[in-house]
Parts: structure tokens; sequence; C-alpha cells
């Protein structure tokens, strides 16, 4: 009996296709740059079904290739061309637990959406305190293998910070289990680092038990014009100072951006009338709405009068809060719409954001032309997405361009890996960067839980690396 009809006596026959039209969705990325194929697509609905799945993969050398909702950005949930191994896809695995009140936490499978979750949260009066443009598609457990970041993070941490508890399946087909809503626990090494931000190299997140928080009895948005980008980390300090633990978010987007987004987006609206070089967006919880506004108002007056911002509008009501938050995703989508483009997930330390922005700007459009760039992202916490949009792609320029810029955010002492992973996009810089002692211990670990080198094998790793047959 061969290998998928083995699976399919060990399976449910809806756990698993082979069919072409069925497995073509998963077959590449939402970019449409990254293209494999599969012998065949394995949905589990339960973490028992996906250890057998995992246990006859090793058993007959099948490389093992997961995904989740396939948002990713940098290719790490598509398959390679071989052909040789299956995509495993949470996409079944949905169920959410009722939020666990006194314990403050909610249990989900990993193919829960991230919208689905902080639905389930919202019901019981608290909140998961992850925003993603992709919340309605993005999946617990690849939020989870990469952890995601967000407009949250500068506030709640990245999603290592919110993940309390996890049950994964490891390369071998066996299961480690722990979802304990216990925020204390040193009976031994917590494992959950391995699983986290690894991208499936270590094995398959299956649920978990995140962290959530009281939902504020007000959240109120303002819309800022800045003419300077030098001035934001000046504006940044005297919100952290003004507004503390109440301080949730700052995003910022150039003109080139919002450009896009009034091109492109019908229902994207600009609600500052100055001409601005920059437009930031500002939220800030608390218990009193009223009082926020009024904390909101005297910090704009203070913005105006020392010359910071040269235009700003509080949202006067919910719906217009959430048009603000709408062009910032406009940004996303306009560019989408716009034509080719370049992405890149860059991080650099708070105070040199504006330096690093400012000087690749000048460097990439005065150099290549025809190039665009749209620069965007979490102001709080010095993540820009530094996209560029061009008319076509071109191979060997658009190497040069990311190799420029990543180059630069290096020089920088930033990363190039902010919140979107690894990949296949940048695998073989990071192999290339990482200190050897890191790639040893990293070596070290997956010849321990993978010694065949199967899952996700075009991740950090290769299949001929290391010391493994």
């Amino acid at each position: 009996m061969n290998f998928l009809d083995q699976l399919r006596e060990a399976v449910p026959p809806h756990a698993i296709t082979d069919l072409s039209d069925e497995m073509a969705p998963h077959l590449s990325d939402w970019l449409n740059r990254y293209h494999g194929r599969a012998l065949a697509v394995l949905k589990p609905a339960t973490t028992q079904e996906a250890a057998r799945m995992v246990a006859l993969c090793q058993a007959h050398r099948v490389p093992v290739f997961l995904q989740g909702g396939n948002t990713g950005l940098v290719g790490g949930s598509v398959p390679d061309e071989t052909g040789d191994g299956v995509v495993l896809s949470t996409a079944r695995m949905t169920t959410i637990q009722p939020a666990d009140t006194a314990n403050r936490s909610i249990t989900a499978q990993a193919g829960a959406t991230l919208s689905a979750v902080k639905a389930a949260a919202d019901d019981a009066g608290l909140r998961l305190p992850v925003a993603l443009g992709s919340e309605g598609t993005a999946q617990v457990g690849g939020l989870i293998a990469t952890n995601a970041g967000g407009s949250h993070a500068m506030r709640f941490g990245m999603m290592r910070d919110l993940v309390v508890g996890l049950e994964v399946v490891l390369p071998d087909g066996s299961v480690e289990s722990d979802l304990r809503p216990l925020r204390k626990n040193n009976f031994g090494p917590d494992l959950s680092g391995i699983f986290v931000g690894t991208e499936g190299a270590f094995g398959l997140v299956t649920a978990a038990t995140l962290s959530l928080v009281d939902r504020p009895g007000a959240l109120v948005s303002c819309l800022l014009g800045l003419d300077e980008l030098a001035a934001l980390p000046d504006l940044l300090a005297r919100a952290h100072e003004r507004f503390g633990a109440g301080f949730e978010r700052l995003e910022f987007m150039g003109k080139a951006g919002i450009t896009m987004a009034l091109k492109h987006v019908p229902a994207a609206r600009q609600p500052l009338e100055g001409d601005c070089a920059w437009t930031l967006l500002l939220e800030v919880a608390g218990r009193d709405e009223d009082k926020v506004r009024v904390d909101l108002l005297d910090f704009l007056e203070e913005l105006f009068e020392g010359g910071i911002v040269g235009d700003g509008t509080i949202a006067e009501s919910l719906s217009q809060g959430e048009a603000f938050w709408l062009l910032r995703e406009a940004v996303v989508e306009g560019q989408r719409l716009a034509g080719p483009q370049l992405k890149h997930d860059i991080a650099v330390a708070v105070s040199d954001l504006p330096g690093f922005i400012i000087d690749m700007t000048q460097r990439v459009e005065s150099r290549f032309a025809g190039c665009t760039v749209n620069a965007f992202g979490h102001a709080g916490d010095g993540n820009v997405h530094f996209n560029i949009s061009m008319p076509a792609y071109d191979t060997v320029r658009d190497a040069e361009i990311s190799a420029m810029i990543y180059d630069g955010a290096d020089a920088m002492g930033g990363t190039v890996a902010a919140e979107h992973g690894i990949g296949r996009t940048k695998r073989e810089r990071f192999r290339a960067q990482a200190s050897p002692a890191k790639l040893a211990l990293l070596d070290a670990m997956k010849d321990s839980l993978d010694p065949q080198r199967l899952f996700n094998p075009h991740i950090l790793f290769a299949q001929n690396e290391g010391t493994s047959p």
C-alpha cells in the first residue's frame, strides 16, 4: 500500500485531497510570487488526526509543508517546486473555547482566524490585543509560528508575549500539550519559545491558550499631519509621557501611500486638509471617553504650539475613528492595486526611524528610475514597511533594491525581519548573517527534533544541511 493510500485509511476522506483544483489555493502565496507543487493537501480537524498524518509522513520520508491562513509575505507557507511533499493545512481546526474570564485567557485551535478569536473574547467583555490587516484570514497557528506583531505590539508586545500555553505535534508525530492558563509555571523549562517565531521548523502548533486584557471603556483615534519626520521621536516620547498605559497605538503613513489609497480604494478618505508629508494615526484608551477627549485636545494644542504638527483632528465618533483606521489599511490595499511592488519589513531603533526612512527613500528613488517608496508602519516600535512600487518586476534590479535596503537596516543595527518572518525570501540572508553559535544551536535542535529534516524543510534550514541523513 502506497503512502497516500495509507493516509486515506488513517484519516477521514475529507481530510485529504490530491485533486488539482482543490489543491491550487494552497500552492501559491498571497502575493502570487511563490508557487509550488505537492502530492496532496492534508486538512486535519483535530490534533490526533494531525499527529497520525505527521507520523505517516515521517515513516515514508515525505516532507511536510505547514500552512495556516496563507497570508504570509515571505513565501514561508508555500511548498517547494519538487512536488515530493504534502501541504498540511490547519484550515479545519477552527474550534474556539469560550473565553475564561476568571483567568483572562482563551483557548483556540490553530486554524481559528484572528477575527473569530477576537470576537469570542469581545463576547466575554475582554479583548485579544492583536491588530492586523489580514485578521479575517490570518490564523492563530500562523501568527504564533511567525511571532506576528501588528499595531498593538508597542503596548502589548508580540505574539510570544500573549502565548500562555501550546499544543504541538512534533515532527515524529508525538504530541506535547500544555494548554493550562497558568501565568507562573517554572516546573522545568518553558518549551513554548521553541515553537513561537520559528516558522514551523520544530513542530506544528495545533492549539494555543492566549492571554486576554480588559476591553477599555473608550478608544479615541486622532490624525496628525507632520511635515518633518525628524519630529517623530519627540512626539512619541510626549505621547508616552502624557497618556502612559492608555497610549495604545501610533501609526505613520507617507504621502505616496495615501495618494495610492485615495486613488484605488473608493472608501478611503483623508480628513486632514493640509498637504503634510506624513500622516500619523494615534489611538488612546481610557475608562471615560470625555476625559480621553480632553486629554487628546490638550495634547494637540501642545503639539501645535511646539510647531511639531501642522494639522490634526480627533475622531468625533467610533465610526469616524474606524474610517481613520480604514485609511491606514487602504495604504496597503492601494499599493497592491497600483501594480508591482517589493515589500520590506524593517525595524530600527525608534530614534533611528526618521533617518533610515529619509536616507533610504532618497537613495532608492534617485538610483532606480520609476520606483516610488511607500513607507508606512508602526512608529511606536520602529517597524517600517518600506515598500517599493514599480512599473514591472525585474529580478536583477529588485534584488539590488532589496539588498540596498537590508544593508541600510543592518548598518543601523536594525533587523530585516521585524514581524513578517524569514520564510523563503530571507532564508539565505539569515544563514549568511546569523552567528556560527546561533546556527550551531539551531542545527542541533533541528537534528534532535527533526533528524530527517522533513518539517518545513525550506524554512531556516535545507534538507541537505547538518549532520542528519
